[in-house]
């Protein structure tokens, strides 16, 4: 059992380094400013608070939903994407 445990805090942890990793409320924080966009209007346009927008933006919120994303990405001209990559050992095998 604390084997299990063990492993959960440990996925849980590289769970939590990749989603910092990831760029997207940087990028989202990038184009809203190049679009003159302050945060109370990106808010009214996908219909949050503007506090909301605020912490996606710092990084304060780690489970953003995809839709809230979408919306965003959608409100300031842009699309998601999201790509999986598959683990390097699968890909070796491949030419």
């Amino acid at each position: 059992m604390a084997r299990r445990e063990s492993h959960r805090e440990g996925l849980k942890e590289e769970v939590d380094e990749l989603v910092d990793e990831i760029p997207i409320q940087q990028n989202l924080v990038d184009l809203r400013v190049v679009l003159g966009l302050s945060q109370r209007e990106l808010a009214r346009r996908i219909d949050v608070s503007q506090p909301v927008i605020a912490r996606i933006e710092s990084r304060r919120i780690k489970n953003v939903t995809l839709e809230t994303l979408v919306r965003a990405a959608a409100a300031l001209g842009a699309r998601l994407k999201i790509e999986l990559e598959s683990p390097r050992f699968l890909s070796r095998g491949t030419a």
